[in-house]
């Protein structure tokens, strides 16, 4: 309630007394104290948020309004306990908490040890090009993790208004993903709720509070100018292609030295395409290889201005991005670029009779298969090679594997393990490779009786 004061009263329940123990200090900002903590009822490491409450000088239970604007957004959070996914951290319990005689509100959440992909990045940042082009494959198997949560979001009516690396978590388990901070997050539908003043206007890494809510560098354009009442699933989806850029690229679609920079660019200029920022960047920023065509076109749709044009949810875009990169090409699209390589005109590839060790992918020129016993060669343009080491590794080759006469270029995918990686990612290329592997046999066997027909009427067999 509203007291004539200007303060504000707070009639929030208290967390069970003795429940929560603090074991030893997680970390602080401007927003609180995080601890971790045993539940003593549970018997578990439970995360807990602390925000203490700067009370009003009157020695009552009225809070600032400054205080009171911060604890919106704990209150926010909190309504969101009801989500539980893998990919969402889960809230417990929420209530007032006295500790060492002050009253704070807190926030009981899943203890999960992890970095942030914020961090990540900035790590990979450092790295050189042919690192940070091997990390894609991992990332973006994570970030449909994030995707998978945000689905279940939004198939429960939220959307979460404030999605960035800062807000994802990547842990060492199956799951690998979390997401983060349901602050300012929204039940759609419902009535929303209050929350502070805006933030600084200067800093476009802070979260704003008020007509404008979100990051600036990660929020949608509808966001961007106030129009809240426009804000459904599809500013995630924004949001989300940003992030999706940000692994891509290392960079952001958008960026200034104000927020009012950023947001005016956000409100008036379209997102240039991955490649096109990548190409710009001096060589010790840039990526071993280019975004592969179809992530483009994926990020292309997150960042569309009109919602309409966006995907529809989280579910969407997910789908659509499984799709691609459990797909053959998908999957050999984000091989490390030190698996491809560039061969000269007439230079041997791999021998006949050699150890059937590597699998080969033609991606431009062509080649040409000879089996030297008999004579027979066919030249390919596409397709697999050496395909046996996906039967029985080691085994000998049945032919020889040349290069075109203008030369080719071949993913090589050299070893058990990472041929065992890439039918994981796409089982369908086991599929295609051994189809392919069958009909050049049949093609051969077609050549072979073609041969003996033509040595037996022209003065019988040579057997």
């Amino acid at each position: 309630m509203t007291v004539p004061s200007g303060k504000t009263a707070f009639v929030d329940p208290p967390l069970t007394p003795g429940r929560y123990v603090v074991v030893r200090e997680l970390g602080r900002g401007g927003m609180g104290v995080v601890y971790q903590a045993r539940d003593t009822l549970q018997d578990r490491h439970v995360a807990l948020k602390v925000f203490p409450l700067d009370l009003d000088s009157g020695g009552g239970t009225e809070l600032t309004a400054n205080s009171m604007q911060r604890l919106q957004r704990f209150r926010r959070e909190a309504t969101f306990a009801g989500l539980v996914h893998p990919n969402i951290i889960r809230i417990y319990d929420f209530g007032m908490w006295k500790h060492e005689g002050r009253t704070s509100f807190a926030i009981v959440q899943e203890m999960v040890q992890g970095t942030s992909l914020s961090d990540v990045l900035l790590g990979e940042r450092a790295s050189d090009s042919s690192t940070r082009s091997a990390s894609r494959a991992r990332l973006l198997r994570d970030f449909l993790r994030v995707c998978e949560g945000m689905a279940y979001a939004h198939e429960a009516k939220v959307v979460h208004r404030d999605l960035k690396p800062a807000n994802i978590l990547l842990v060492p388990d199956y799951t690998r993903a979390r997401v983060l901070d349901f602050g300012l997050a929204k039940w759609l539908g419902r009535p929303d709720l209050p929350v502070g003043d805006p933030a600084s206007q200067e800093d476009p890494y802070l979260s704003m509070e008020g007509a404008v809510m979100g990051t600036p560098l990660y929020m949608a354009p509808e966001q961007a100018a106030g129009a809240l009442e426009r804000i459904d699933v599809r500013a995630d989806v924004w949001s989300l292609g940003v992030v999706l850029y940000e692994i891509l690229t290392h960079e952001l679609p958008f960026s200034g030295d104000s927020t009012a920079q950023v947001l005016s660019k956000l409100v008036s200029e379209i997102a240039p395409p991955p490649n096109e920022v990548l190409g710009r960047l001096p060589e010790k920023r840039r990526f071993a290889d280019p975004v592969p065509k179809a992530l483009e076109g994926i990020v292309g749709r997150c960042l569309r201005r009109v919602p309409a044009e966006r995907y529809s949810g989280a579910r969407a875009l997910l789908e659509d991005l499984e799709s691609y990169l459990s797909s053959p090409r998908g999957a050999l699209d984000l091989l490390p670029p030190s698996g491809r390589r560039r061969y000269a005109p007439g230079e041997l590839i791999a021998r006949e009779g050699g150890p059937s060790t590597t699998m080969f992918v033609l991606e431009r020129g062509h080649g040409v298969v000879v089996i030297e016993k008999t004579g027979w060669a066919q030249k390919c343009t596409e397709g697999f090679f050496g395909e046996a080491a996906l039967l029985k590794p080691g085994q000998p080759r049945t032919a020889t594997l040349r290069a075109g006469d203008e030369g080719c270029e071949l993913i090589e995918v050299a070893d058990e393990a990472a041929l065992l990686r890439l039918l994981h990612d796409s089982p369908l290329i086991g599929v295609q490779a051994i189809r392919e592997l069958h009909e050049r046999r049949v093609v051969a066997e077609e050549y072979y009786v073609k041969r003996i027909e033509e040595l037996e009427g022209g003065g019988g067999s040579k057997a």
